[in-house]
């Protein structure tokens, strides 16, 4: 007499009925669930990646601020104050001008950049250089020393060096756009470190 071999459905159950529907919609929500948690994990991973130390939350206050102030009459300003408080207050200055050397940010700000029409990145620009020539004509004795020294510490310089290798790592187009941001940039720094 000759043996059947057959190769038992590893699904079946031990009785030899295959699954009930039930069991295989679980088993395939389980395994589309598992699909979305790997996306989710991957999409994390990238942006962890792609924009180093830019949380996600900073991101998500950066998005709501930036669509806020999109059609105010000076967007950059308005954007600094959704994003930091009154610009009156010199802490929140401060803040809002060190935004700028921030990694994360300067590759966020690059993608902006990027997808704006011509007229709207002008616009921008123009403003943000403006807003920093204000800040520097504008600032306090102390305000000056306390972002001096900032800069002189060990994370201001850590900082400044972060965001210049950023900045270098974007294409000529976002660096000859932005030349006139980055102009006030420099001079303002120089202002702060020559107190």
């Amino acid at each position: 007499m000759k043996s059947k071999l057959t190769t038992p459905n590893p699904t079946a159950k031990p009785d030899g009925r295959p699954p009930s529907r039930k069991q295989r919609l679980l088993k395939r929500t389980g395994m589309a669930l598992a699909a979305v948690l790997l996306l989710a994990a991957l999409g994390v991973g990238w942006f962890k990646w792609r924009f180093r130390h830019y949380t996600g939350a900073a991101a998500l206050a950066d998005f709501r601020a930036g669509i806020a102030a999109r059609r105010a009459p000076h967007p950059a300003v308005r954007f600094l104050e959704l994003r930091y408080g009154s610009l009156d207050d010199p802490e929140n200055r401060r803040n809002a001008f060190l935004h700028f050397f921030d990694p994360g940010r300067i590759e966020a700000m690059g993608i902006m950049v990027d997808h704006m029409d011509p007229g709207e990145r002008r616009t921008n620009i123009a403003d943000t250089a403006q807003w920093i020539s204000s800040y520097r004509t504008t600032m306090s004795a102390s305000e000056r020393e306390a972002l001096g020294q900032y800069l002189d510490s060990a994370a201001g310089q850590r900082q400044m060096q972060m965001a210049t290798q950023q900045y270098l790592s974007r294409d000529v187009q976002y660096r000859s756009a932005t030349a006139p941001v980055i102009a006030e940039l420099m001079m303002t720094l120089d202002h702060a470190r020559n107190r």
